[in-house]
């Protein structure tokens, strides 16, 4: 039990970590990608960075690439688990309606005697 609760928050900070990590790269760099161009590099609105920028965007790309499919894995660890509500609903209604037996009918002449006078007057 208990460690099923860790599992499941562990995975829970991966794909918070994740997605925060990629937000975080779409802030920090805006012009992305960034890449050598002549002696120094340029952004694609050919802004010029600096060689720092330049490798932390590297690493921003690198932890996305390989981080990425752990964040897919850990968000179906998380929804996987749950069972679906209306699977459970819809079984119940359908048990249900096998055991109901209609009430009334839309033929006038069935229908008890108030409700039969009140058609016909109506009409």
């Amino acid at each position: 039990m208990y460690l099923h609760n860790f599992v499941r928050a562990l995975a829970i900070s991966l794909v918070v970590f994740g997605l925060a990590w990629f937000v975080g790269g779409f802030i920090l760099f805006p012009d992305a990608p960034i890449h050598a161009c002549g002696s120094a590099y340029c952004g694609k609105q050919k802004q010029p960075h600096t060689q720092r920028d330049f490798e932390r965007f590297e690493i921003w790309e690198t932890g996305l690439k390989f981080g990425w499919p752990l964040v897919l894995v850990a968000m179906w660890w998380v929804n996987s688990r749950k069972p679906n509500p209306y699977e459970k609903l819809n079984a119940k209604a359908r048990d249900n309606a096998r055991n109901v037996e209609p009430r009334l009918s839309l033929n006038p002449d069935a229908l008890p005697a108030t409700l039969a006078r009140r058609r016909r007057g109506a009409s």
